[in-house]
């Protein structure tokens, strides 16, 4: 990996050179941000710079043979720790469907496809990993060099991290360790005050804009507002919407038939809320990351919901801009606000396949009220 193949993030990687080519370079590097900002990239092209024969002052050469073992993960001098899928699984396990990633992915990928890959529903960085992270620094480089430990997803390692601490102080002379999160809130601040923490910023319209007309060439500018404005600058959510713009029975479409479900609720028997249940039950026996995508757009429609209310201006494609008309007229901003915590609390508990067919059912139901002033302000006991 190297830092020409990465999309933007110029700064960043003049400063990462700079720190890489100091005489006194910090012992541990966390890389903070979204996995579409190019969090793992940034870090996997660090860390074949540092080992380089022939870098420049803008990249590796990605041609030596340091740069070809590291750059196919295949140095044995840099280890990988990441998420599992089962009890006392080790990431060495995984490890040559972890390098096919990086290389057909160029290391642009989340958890979301780590678990699609694999067809499972949960991971988590397992206990085991902490002895092995331990004995890698205990020992010293088999090639001379640098020892480095990346770690993807290091927020897995919840309070086990405590583990490691000692290490983080004060490791072995030339090694490494490289931390790969997407946030920081569930990292413990003794070991964020042992880090260099590098933060990704999100890719400016412009850069994703000529990334994604390069994917798609003569992508008309009706389809591209849609994509920039759901991805807020995040590389990955721009690719799953650009695929779901190319699938018969987009995501989009469920979300308007969900929508659909909710209109009039109060004053329709319950004979005819067929379409809103119907719905519901299709998410539900749906696959994780579908689930996930469907709820990202659902709270997506409302936070475009909002601006179009104020504004009467949207980036939404056709489809979407009918029902932001006439939701507009229909709820209020509280109602939207409750909506967004109602699709929120659904996150975290998608990883639950037996209730599932509840949550969903649940969540639709909440959703009805919502949309209906008379049973929001009934349900709040605002009256």
């Amino acid at each position: 990996m190297q830092f020409n193949d990465i999309l933007g993030q110029d700064v960043l990687k003049k400063e990462l050179i700079k720190q890489a080519n100091s005489s006194r370079l910090h012992h541990a590097h966390m890389f903070v941000g979204k996995m579409g900002f190019g969090t793992l990239a940034v870090a996997l092209a660090f860390v074949q710079y540092l080992f380089c024969e022939n870098k420049n002052e803008n990249d590796s050469c990605g041609e030596c043979p340091q740069c070809k073992k590291v750059g196919t993960l295949n140095h044995p001098d840099v280890h990988y720790t990441f998420p599992t899928f089962k009890d006392k699984q080790k990431s060495e396990e995984l490890i040559p469907s972890f390098r096919n990633m990086v290389s057909e992915k160029k290391a642009i990928f989340d958890t979301n496809d780590w678990l699609s890959e694999h067809k499972e529903k949960n991971l988590k960085i397992r206990n085991v990993e902490i002895q092995e992270i331990l004995n890698t620094f205990n020992t010293y480089s088999l090639e001379g060099g640098f020892r480095v430990q990346v770690i993807w997803m290091v927020e897995m390692l919840e309070k086990e991290i405590n583990k490691i601490l000692k290490i983080l102080e004060e490791p072995n002379p030339d090694s490494l360790f490289i931390l790969v999160a997407q946030s920081t809130d569930f990292i413990l601040p003794t070991v964020l005050s042992r880090c260099n923490i590098h933060k990704l910023k999100k890719h400016q319209n412009e850069t994703l804009s000529h990334y994604i007309q390069e994917i798609e060439p003569g992508i008309s500018e009706n389809k591209l507002r849609p994509i920039l404005t759901f991805a807020d600058g995040d590389q990955i959510a721009a690719l799953r919407y650009l695929d779901d713009m190319e699938q018969e029975d987009s995501i989009e479409n469920t979300v308007l038939s969900f929508l659909r479900g909710t209109v009039n609720f109060e004053k329709r028997p319950s004979k005819n809320i067929n379409e809103l249940i119907e719905t519901a039950l299709f998410v539900a026996n749906q696959k994780r990351e579908y689930q996930i995508l469907f709820l990202e757009h659902l709270n997506h429609f409302f936070s475009e919901l909002v601006v179009f209310k104020f504004t009467q201006t949207s980036t939404a494609q056709e489809n979407y801009q009918k029902a932001l008309q006439y939701f507009s007229a229909q709820v209020e901003v509280d109602q939207i606000e409750f909506a967004q915590q109602e699709i929120d609390k659904i996150y975290s508990i998608v990883d639950t396949p037996a209730l599932s067919k509840f949550y969903f059912i649940s969540l639709a139901l909440k959703l009805c009220k919502a949309m209906s002033r008379k049973e929001f302000l009934i349900h709040h006991k605002y009256l």
